[in-house]
């Protein structure tokens, strides 16, 4: 594909196959997203591309785990073409400097453009004639009539000229030639800063070593390719060297820079027993681990997924541009005709080539591939730099709409607090043996992985003996469990969600009072529906949250706190993070409503959670932005995702995003006004093709150029 009309004319085809709903084509990419009901046939997609004179070949699951490939289709083909075309356009321009000639240096100037029409831009020629036959047009088509128009009209100027034994005049070989080249010069240039767009991701997939080493039974070493590992396998990872794929340490430690996920520099020390991701690079130490998933199963593997996905999608601002581009390049042919026309109705004495030129300057300078090229090269540029800093965007339209927002809702468990909660107070009131209670609490828990489970199985583990055994358990997200364990029944939760369970809790009053007095989060242990233990847990403030508020106020975001803990701890951690705004005891359903109503029409709301308690609200929002760990990096489903990162990434995500839109508003102002004014003063002969042809190549390159600045965005500012 050469611009945006081909991107809109592959969308059409891909389209109109039965079972498709949604086909989304990124020029920048060169790759289609078909999205459809039931089983879309393959072969059916490639030969829709087919019809329509295109080349298309499927991606493989694992395509995603290698390098993108280039911009430029055949590199080494449009190298050997443009050293070709730009000497013999350099002898033409010099040749054409000197007016009207003998006949023989024109038939010189003849052989010449017919040499660089037939040979590096033969590509032209023959894409225009594929699309022809299959009655579309694109850039090609505008190239090869304007380039075509001027050799046919020189070479009649010549032979004329001939005939009647005079000197050759109004010869325009040199602008067919020179046309050529620019438009190849362009498209090198072009193809080389799509490429330079890419370098984000490529750098993310060459993190992935080729080789591991494998430990066999006897504890002996042998280096495989690490396509042949597989989970379960032991392998051996030394100082200097990247872990080729996820897994845990069973002997040794080491301190490992996993700046690929999280975009800190910090290095982080595993020992035996922690998790490894596939890519990070081991500073210090050696180790030896388990291997738990390979390939496209690994964390990388998700981020280079979500990375490639969220690129290939299109963000709403593209919308008009995807409109005019479809029709682009039939206006061009159509004001290319009305020139001519118009210029031998008002004005016959400039001659008929003079006019045909003018015409041919309308067909060059026009740029339908800057339209193409606006939006995906900054999505390109901006999404792949956010990943290699720990923010992932699940599609380009997130990246768009953060600049909009003027509402952050928070979690508090978690989110702005250190996510680890201990118990810091135990007080049983019932008549059930301590130690079997505790015991019961940490198998029930043991089945959850919300951090206030996590704080009551190790405090209960750590204060009794033995293992129980936890059947038909209910987690209820933001509230609790039931379980039944030992033939009895266990519920564990928040008092609200003891009193759906019907368990009575009007003799608790005093109980919970005492807990809130001292700021604890109080939470509930019902056995056989009698209250019998009450948990008081606290949950340190994260060290960043003041600033990060202070900052997103700054950017005119109003922060909001919405939590599902009691009044007084959600008003003490609002109260030390400069919060204003916030609401407590609220379920995941009210967080959602509570949403949509400090919303009002028009004020963009996006909700910052853990991505698991806080779904719904993050389904609600306009952006939902997820706190993830490596591990539940593949569940993650909000639209924007945090990887193990410094809070901070939250103000990056919302600078980056601003930083994005103002870069495709730039690149599509660029683009509909150099078109605007540029095709006029083509049509009214101030430009001629050659310059107009210039002004083509540099239109495009202006856009990928631009887009490129984005890779200067300096995160972690103002932290």
């Amino acid at each position: 594909m050469s611009c945006a009309s081909c991107v809109g004319k592959v969308e059409k085809a891909l389209a109109g196959i039965p079972g498709v709903e949604q086909v989304s084509v990124n020029l920048a990419t060169a790759e289609a997203r078909v999205q459809g009901r039931g089983h879309l046939p393959a072969l059916g997609l490639l030969e829709a591309v087919h019809r329509i004179g295109f080349e298309a070949d499927p991606l493989l699951d694992d395509e995603f785990l290698h390098e993108p490939p280039s911009a430029i289709e055949d590199p080494a083909a449009l190298r050997r073409d443009l050293w070709l075309a730009l000497p013999l356009a350099a002898l033409l321009m010099v040749l054409g400097m000197f007016g009207p000639m003998d006949l023989r240096w024109g038939l010189v100037q003849g052989i010449l453009a017919t040499v660089v029409l037939a040979w590096p831009g033969r590509r032209f020629f023959r894409r225009a004639w594929q699309l022809a036959r299959h009655r579309q047009s694109a850039m090609e088509t505008l190239i090869a009539l304007g380039t075509g128009a001027a050799w046919l009209s020189s070479w009649t100027s010549l032979l004329l000229g001939a005939q009647q034994g005079g000197h050759a005049s109004h010869l325009y070989f040199e602008s067919a030639g020179v046309i050529i080249a620019l438009v190849l010069l362009g498209r090198s240039l072009e193809g080389g800063a799509r490429d330079r767009a890419a370098d984000s991701l490529r750098e993310l997939a060459r993190l992935l070593p080729e080789r591991a080493l494998r430990v066999n039974d006897e504890g002996g070493e042998e280096e495989v390719p690490t396509g042949a590992v597989r989970p379960g396998d032991r392998l051996r990872v030394q100082a200097g060297s990247k872990v080729p794929v996820d897994g845990s340490v069973i002997l040794g430690e080491g301190a490992l820079d996993e700046s690929m996920l999280t975009g800190e520099s910090r290095q982080v020390r595993r020992q035996i027993g922690e998790a490894v991701t596939a890519g990070t690079l081991l500073v210090d130490g050696s180790f030896e681990m388990r291997v738990g998933a390979v390939g496209e199963q690994t964390v990388l593997a998700g981020i280079l997924r979500l990375v490639r996905d969220a690129q290939a999608s299109k963000a709403p601002v593209q919308r008009l541009a995807d409109r005019v581009a479809g029709i682009f390049v039939p206006i061009v042919l159509g004001l290319a005709l009305l020139t001519v026309l118009l210029h031998f109705a008002i004005a016959p004495e400039l001659g008929a080539v003079q006019i045909l030129m003018r015409g041919v300057a309308v067909l060059i300078i026009a740029c339908p591939c800057a339209l193409g090229l606006a939006t995906p090269t900054a999505i390109l540029v901006g999404s792949g730099l956010a990943a290699r800093h720990g923010i992932l965007f699940r599609e380009a339209a997130s990246l768009e709409r953060l600049q909009a927002v003027r509402i952050l809702a928070m979690d508090k468990t978690g989110t702005i607090t250190r996510g680890r909660p201990q118990v810091a107070r135990f007080l049983p009131v019932g008549t059930e043996p301590r130690e079997q209670l505790l015991r019961f609490v940490a198998a029930a828990e043991s089945a959850v992985s919300h951090p206030i489970a996590q704080a009551l199985r190790d405090y209960c583990r750590e204060r009794s003996e033995g293992t129980a055994f936890a059947l038909a358990v209910v987690s209820r997200p933001g509230g609790g469990l039931r379980a039944e364990i030992s033939g009895k029944q266990l519920v564990v939760g928040a008092p609200w969600f003891l009193e759906s369970e019907g368990i009575d809790l009007s003799e608790s009053g005093e109980l919970l009072g005492e807990l809130e007095e001292s700021g604890l989060t109080p939470v509930l242990a019902a056995l056989e529906g009698r209250l019998e233990a009450a948990f008081g847990l606290e949950d340190a403030l994260r060290p960043e949250v003041p600033a990060l508020v202070a900052q997103l106020k700054a950017l005119g975001i109003e922060p909001l706190l919405l939590s599902g803990d009691r009044p007084e701890a959600v008003r003490r951690a609002a109260a030390q993070a400069g919060i204003e705004r916030f609401a407590a005891g609220l379920r995941p359903d009210q967080k959602a409503r509570r949403l949509r109503e400090a919303s009002p029409e028009g004020i963009g709301v996006a909700m910052l959670g853990d991505g698991v308690n806080d779904a719904p609200a993050l389904a609600a929002a306009e952006v939902g932005i997820a706190l993830a760990s490596g591990s539940d990096l593949a569940m993650a489903s909000a639209p924007v995702t945090l990887v193990h990162g410094h809070l901070g990434r939250v103000l990056d995500a919302f600078r980056l995003s601003a930083r994005t839109l103002r870069t495709i508003r730039e690149n599509l102002f660029w683009a509909f006004v150099y078109n605007v004014l540029a095709i006029p003063l083509a049509a009214f002969g101030v430009l001629n093709p050659m310059i107009a042809a210039a002004a083509m190549a540099a239109s495009s390159l202006f856009v990928v150029s631009n887009s490129l600045r984005l890779r200067a965005f300096s995160f972690g500012k103002g932290r």
